[in-house]
């Protein structure tokens, strides 16, 4: 048998190549360049996705960890961790009210942090009014992406101490809380003798609130009236007190502000702030 016809344009295979019946691997080049319709490389990765390189040889992008997905940076693809679903549920939560660290699950790959700052304390009354209601925490929420992050350190505020009518009027404000430097929120702000303190403001999430503002005091009539707490993302602002010797309310939830106390009676303390993890897959 012989080749009839003009030698191949790329040398590939030899005329004397087929004349023989003998055509082997070694006969062959083990690669097919691009412009011939090849990929220009011997062996691919297994179970890598191609990629197209121009006239260069094709690439792979290898499959990664369990559970990333093939994503683009605008320039080049890669096997990166996943964006959470609409709807998806965690795999698990951590809740911290004290300050503490924060430890990765081997299986987790994205974290949707709350943050919440502790609530102002409520003042005490003072001679023509009752006392104005503390500030709520801030707040700041963060998806974040902790396939390369183990731990992180958690900063959780304490809540604000109440004003007392005998003398010590103002209530302290609440304390910052953080996860790690992703995301701060800081304290509602200590009742007054009147006004009531400033809310709290989240920084550095991808949504951040600011805590409600305490309540005024005033006098209706003969009737002392308190300022109520103000309220953090989750709410809880103390109650308002009207009447004679009323204590405030302490605040409730997490991060609420305590309203102000009524003549002889104390303010309400601020509820401690908290720091809440959704974990996912």
């Amino acid at each position: 048998m012989s080749y009839v016809g003009p030698a191949p344009a790329n040398s590939i295979i030899a005329t004397s190549d087929i004349e023989d019946l003998a055509v082997t691997s070694a006969k062959i080049a083990p690669s097919v360049a691009v412009a011939k319709g090849g990929t220009g490389v011997a062996t691919h990765t297994a179970n890598g996705v191609l990629l197209g390189a121009g006239t260069g040889a094709i690439t792979t992008a290898a499959p990664g960890a369990s559970g990333q997905v093939l994503t683009s940076n605008g320039t080049v693809w890669a096997s990166a961790a996943g964006g959470l679903a609409l709807g998806a549920t965690p795999a698990s939560v951590q809740v911290f009210t004290s300050s503490g660290t924060w430890t990765r699950p081997s299986n987790i790959l994205n974290v949707v942090v709350y943050v919440v700052g502790g609530g102002g304390g409520g003042a005490g009354p003072n001679t023509n009014n009752g006392g104005g209601g503390g500030g709520g925490g801030g707040c700041a929420i963060e998806l974040l992406d902790v396939s390369s992050t183990s731990s992180a350190a958690v900063t959780v505020g304490t809540g604000g101490a109440a004003g007392d009518w005998t003398g010590t009027d103002h209530g302290t404000g609440g304390v910052t809380s953080s996860f790690a430097s992703f995301c701060t929120a800081t304290g509602g702000g200590g009742g007054l003798n009147t006004n009531g303190g400033a809310g709290g403001a989240g920084s550095g999430g991808s949504i951040n609130f600011t805590g409600g503002g305490g309540g005024a005091a005033a006098t209706i009539g003969s009737t002392k009236r308190s300022g109520s707490g103000g309220s953090s993302f989750f709410g809880g602002g103390g109650k308002g007190m009207h009447g004679s010797g009323e204590d405030g309310t302490a605040g409730g939830n997490y991060g609420g502000g305590g309203s102000g106390g009524t003549d002889h009676g104390n303010g309400g303390a601020g509820a401690g702030g908290v720091v809440m993890v959704m974990e996912y897959k």
